[in-house]
């Protein structure tokens, strides 16, 4: 019972944040409590920066960002793809499209110009990219294709 009472005791001294020290020179043995004082947290200012005057800010929505010419966000890129045939109507290139898929496992897309309807493979944004796949794509498809800027 007496193990129980200093077993309990210990741990709630320890929980506690309590030290305990025995001092074993003396002829009688001595308990004392010293209470650890917490770690002191170490903190750093920085200086601050001066912020330049900002007298009105003009208030545009999301859209108005978007929208706007040479915005930094969003260059204008040059495309190209690889043009692999182009028909008067759109039903007719989008079947040849479908017989190149069937056919040669080949995924095309048609786009629509101002007067055709081509059947084209993929995008690049540099047209040495596009003319590395060039031959490759003709030998697939078996008829000479060109590469086209968007």
């Amino acid at each position: 019972m007496l193990c129980l009472g200093v077993a309990c005791f210990l741990s709630f001294m320890v929980s506690r944040n309590h030290q305990l020290a025995f001092n074993p020179f003396d002829g009688q043995p001595q308990v004392k409590a010293a209470v650890i004082p917490p770690k002191p947290r170490l903190a750093v200012k920085l200086p601050e920066k001066p912020r330049p005057a900002d007298p009105s800010p003009e208030k545009l929505t999301f859209y108005d960002i978007l929208g706007q010419k040479g915005n930094a966000a969003m260059p204008e890129v040059e495309q190209y793809a690889i043009q692999i045939a182009a028909f008067q109507t759109e039903d007719r290139a989008q079947a040849y499209a479908d017989e190149l898929k069937a056919e040669k496992r080949l995924n095309c897309r048609v786009d629509k110009t101002e007067t055709l309807a081509c059947v084209r493979w993929g995008t690049f944004t540099s047209k040495a990219g596009a003319e590395h796949y060039l031959k490759r794509i003709a030998d697939t498809v078996g008829k000479d294709c060109l590469v086209v800027r968007m």
